[in-house]
């Protein structure tokens, strides 16, 4: 009768341990999903946008938007907001659905 008591208790303890690992093995996962949906608002080209354009321009002419993209697929130097760039213009053709980056644009020559 004893023996069955201590089995009885250590099946339990086994039973919550594993409860436990299956717990915190769920909300690890869970963690990582997020982490790689986790969104991020950019500016991202609405039309295509020729070479030489004044930012000015592609403001007045709603050329951007903003789009969420998700984190882990974000350019290198994606933009939130043109506010920086006034008196720039674009260094190359911006196609329509790019992400618009700090290198697509430069200071016009004088």
């Amino acid at each position: 009768m004893r023996l069955r008591i201590i089995l009885l208790i250590v099946a339990i303890i086994l039973g919550v341990i594993a409860v436990v690992a299956v717990v915190s093995y769920i909300s690890s996962i869970r963690t990582s999903v997020e982490e790689e949906v986790e969104k991020v608002e950019v500016l991202v080209a609405a039309q295509n946008i020729p070479k030489e354009t004044p930012v000015e321009t592609i403001i007045a002419a709603d050329a951007v938007t903003t789009e969420a993209i998700p984190r882990k697929y974000l350019a290198d130097g994606v933009l939130t907001t043109l506010d920086n760039y006034e008196g720039y213009v674009t260094a190359a053709p911006v196609n329509k659905g790019e992400q618009i980056t700090s290198t697509k644009f430069v200071k016009p020559e004088q």
